[in-house]
């Protein structure tokens, strides 16, 4: 990352065959960068591929390093939508949710993890995981 770089959770990438520039593909989901001074969030589970069940208790995962704050905010995303499911809750690295019974079922559901202090450490699943 050039040095300067605004920082946000809403960068893609863009890649294009040179020989070709009609042949391009962009990353499926938003990635951060950040000033890796202030802390960084890493979600580990879900992180792809698992199956969640409405009205049971999931554990979802995350890691963090230097300084992301003391809260975070949990997020479950489909598409852009959203539905906050923990609005601050303390940077421990583990939250139970009881899967919520009215939701849809579906493979493209994602969360997203962000510090409550500084809104710019955020963090979404590597691949999308199903609820039934």
């Amino acid at each position: 990352v050039p040095p300067g770089q605004d920082l946000g959770s809403d960068y893609t990438i863009r890649i294009t065959d040179s020989s070709d520039p009609g042949v391009t593909d962009d990353s499926d989901q938003f990635f951060s960068v950040i000033d890796a001074a202030s802390g960084n969030i890493t979600v580990t589970r879900p992180n792809g591929g698992e199956v969640f069940v409405k009205n049971t208790v999931e554990a979802i995962l995350w890691s963090s390093t230097g300084d992301p704050g003391s809260e975070v905010r949990i997020t479950l995303r489909k598409d852009t939508r959203g539905v906050v499911i923990a609005d601050s809750t303390p940077n421990d690295g583990s939250f139970d949710w009881t899967v919520l019974s009215w939701l849809s079922s579906g493979s493209t559901y994602f969360i997203e993890i962000t510090s409550v202090s500084d809104a710019s450490i955020t963090d979404v699943s590597d691949g999308l995981f199903t609820i039934q």
